[in-house]
């Protein structure tokens, strides 16, 4: 009816004597035919451009500045949508009429309209067939940052979902552009080095004190007087310590700066563990416990806001491989020097030694804190407390907090317990069942390395992952259900580490994909949390089956949860194409 009436206007009104309102009605009559549904829409939309370039015939940018800007941006969008002819030529005209509005629509005459025509300017720009890819990107990026700086969540609601939405797209587009251009030019600063050292050594120490007390779980398991589910406990307290405190480290890295955060927790974590000689008693282990899991909540914050700020783009991906083998190599080394130790001096010397050491790393560090500044920001909380939560609670960010939740409880089994298990399952030594966990450790950092170069060459990390855990959850599975000859065990188990190893890369990979705009840092904050959630949770569970005498039910469980947690990388998989496929939304129509 609309068309019809403007048709009708039109046949009364001639451009010659009335061409103002001949102008208008043809303009109408362009935006009635690009929004029908009804008819071939690639002739409506031609339709449509005719009448809008009918209406232009008339306005003018110097007589009629309003009323040209407002066909123009029609005719833009027009062009964007238009099926007939060549898509890059389209696209083209489409910039070229958005540049004309905004020479017209200024951000201080009219603020909402300037940001719809930037809005539109940044959409064809990401998908700009002509000129350079990245230049393309950047602009695109600017316009829809420009969008943001008008339309807030208060005011415009909608209209800032969608620019964040966009925007969200173009910085996942240049993450990816970036990685698949990643070169290594020259040889890695001497600066890097040091940095990438200082963090890795904390590294190290925090995944080596996680692990000082499994490997005698036996000898304090006599000592107290107490069964594996209440040692299980204690493991317990020390991760949801951990996972509790880990957000709010990450505030004081942002408000006080990486190193002395960094520094502070492994001085911590050092002195409860020195203390861990100490304990009288299950409580004050317990206790002890708890301090040792607030000092390893700083590390993941602060290690990653330390390398990303001094490390350069194109050596930060080995910066990251270098960090979490140094990490793999101190759950490794872990069993070995508490088992030597306990054999020398004792388990309580051997402790206090250990502690005093990383206390001397801590002093090291911070003689060198001048290598590990970062940036202080500081930041509007209310409103970094709701974009936070909005991104927490999404699907794709919940998913992956299970992925990991699942691979905690996984972890525990199988390196935590896994000497208890080995021990109680096959009636081995504590030194052989140690070796175990050894050798699924040293696996899993070679692991580390190979994937690293499959995680580059392979874009389906999803994929990587699957085959990973499952192999991982065949041999675990084979150890639970099966009589594997006592010779058999530890070449198994290095197999099932190699393949865990190879999948860590591909795994951040996937989270680096889900992580939104700006946000990387927070999200892996946030997903360590669930790891710390996932290995809080397993120990009293696996103590008391344990206890039950059914170490082979852990086996087949663990495989079980692999299983499931497969199925969680698929998920995140999927959600992440589909987010890099489609475009956020079409172009924005002006209220004008």
């Amino acid at each position: 009816m609309a068309i019809a009436a403007f048709e009708d206007a039109l046949s009364v009104r001639s451009r010659a004597a009335n061409p103002e309102a001949w102008a208008a009605a043809n303009a109408n009559l362009g935006v009635a035919y690009r929004e029908r549904a009804a008819g071939d829409r690639s002739e409506n939309q031609e339709r449509a451009i005719a009448a809008f370039e009918e209406a232009l015939s008339v306005w003018t940018r110097e007589c009629n500045p309003e009323e040209w800007a407002s066909a123009r941006m029609n005719l833009g969008i027009a062009h964007w949508e238009r099926l007939a002819g060549d898509r890059s030529e389209n696209c083209e005209w489409a910039i070229a009429a958005f540049e004309d509005v905004l020479s017209i629509w200024t951000r201080e005459g009219g603020p909402d309209d300037w940001a719809t025509a930037r809005m539109n300017v940044g959409i064809v720009y990401r998908e700009r067939l002509m000129g350079d890819r990245s230049e393309n990107r950047q602009r695109a990026i600017a316009a829809f940052e420009d969008a943001l700086s008008i339309w807030t969540r208060e005011l415009n609601p909608e209209e800032s979902a969608f620019a964040r939405a966009n925007l969200e797209i173009a910085y996942r587009e240049r993450f990816g552009e970036w990685l698949e251009n990643r070169v290594t030019i020259g040889p890695v600063a001497a600066e890097d080095v040091k940095v990438i050292g200082l963090v890795s050594a904390a590294h190290f120490m925090s995944h080596f004190f996680q692990i000082v007390l499994p490997p005698i779980f036996p000898l304090l398991k006599d000592t107290f007087g107490v069964g594996y589910a209440e040692l299980g406990i204690v493991m317990t307290l020390m991760y949801a310590t951990s996972g509790l405190l880990q957000t709010p480290a990450g505030v004081l890295v942002d408000r006080l700066g990486a190193a002395p955060v960094l520094i502070g927790g492994l001085g911590l974590y050092s002195a409860a563990v020195l203390l861990y000689g100490c304990a009288p008693n299950l409580w004050a282990l317990a206790a002890l416990a708890v301090i040792a899991g607030a000092g390893n909540c700083v590390f993941h914050p602060s290690d990653y806001a330390i390398l990303s700020a001094h490390v350069g783009a194109t050596r930060l991906g080995r910066a990251f491989g270098v960090h979490n083998f140094a990490g793999s190599l101190g759950w490794a080394a872990a069993p070995i020097a508490v088992l030597t130790l306990t054999s020398l001096v004792g388990w309580r010397v051997g402790l206090s030694i250990l502690g005093g050491l990383g206390l001397l790393l801590t002093l090291y560090l911070a003689v060198q804190a001048a290598a590990l500044t970062t940036e202080r920001r500081m930041r509007a909380a209310g409103e970094a407390a709701t974009h936070a939560a909005k991104m927490f609670l999404s699907q794709p960010i919940l998913v992956c907090f299970g992925y990991f939740v699942l691979l905690a409880v996984a972890t525990v089994a199988l390196q935590a317990f896994l000497p208890s298990l080995l021990v109680s399952g096959f009636g081995i030594s504590v030194e052989l069942a140690n070796s175990g966990l050894t050798a699924f450790l040293v696996g899993s950092a070679l692991g580390m390395f190979a994937g690293g170069g499959v995680a580059d060459r392979f874009g389906r990390h999803e994929l990587v992952v699957a085959a990973g855990l499952l192999t991982t959850a065949t041999v675990s599975l084979a150890i639970g259900v099966l009589a594997v000859p006592i010779p058999g065990l530890i070449p198994c188990i290095a197999v099932a580490g190699f393949a865990w190893g190879c999948t860590t890369p591909s795994r951040d990979m996937l989270v680096r994909s889900a992580a939104p705009a700006g946000a990387t840092g927070t999200l892996f904050g946030f997903v360590y949390s669930g790891l710390d959630l996932g290995s809080a949770m397993t120990p009293p569970f696996l103590g008391f089956l344990l206890d039950h005498n059914l170490p082979r039910l852990i086996f087949a469980f663990t495989a079980g949860i692999l299983l499931v947690a497969i199925g969680t990388a698929f998920m995140v998989g999927h959600t992440n194409a589909e987010r890099h496929r489609e475009p956020a939304g079409g172009l924005v129509a002006s209220s004008s």
